[in-house]
């Protein structure tokens, strides 16, 4: 995910969550739950001057923050998968397999039977 200019890391993390599908006001309920003080005093700085990593680090932040709130107030949000909570894996019940490249033997929900994506 990319910082746009100028913008904070409060701000960043606040558009990480809502683009993985939660909506504004829950997202303000889960940066306030989040307890780390080294990144809150920094949260009205802008991203630009900040290394990647540390980018990075506040996205992890905001992403465990909302998984934890997901899972205690809506298990099923669509957006618990598009955080990466859940892992689709070839071969398990329900799974339509994967969607990048594995071998051989895995399974691809794009192939096509004689040929195709993925194939």
């Amino acid at each position: 995910m990319n910082v746009m200019p100028g913008e904070t890391i409060r701000d960043f993390m606040t558009r990480f969550l809502v683009e993985a599908s939660l909506w504004p006001d829950d997202v303000e309920t889960i940066m306030a739950s989040v307890d780390n003080p080294a990144l809150q005093r920094v949260w009205d700085q802008s991203c630009d001057g900040f290394p990647d990593t540390f980018i990075a680090i506040a996205a992890s932040v905001a992403r465990t923050a909302a998984i934890l709130w997901i899972d205690t107030n809506q298990p099923s949000h669509i957006a618990r998968y598009m955080l990466g909570a859940e892992v689709i894996t070839p071969g398990a019940e329900g799974s339509v397999g994967t969607f990048g490249p594995g071998g051989a033997d895995t399974p691809n929900m794009f192939a096509r039977e004689g040929g195709g994506v993925g194939n």
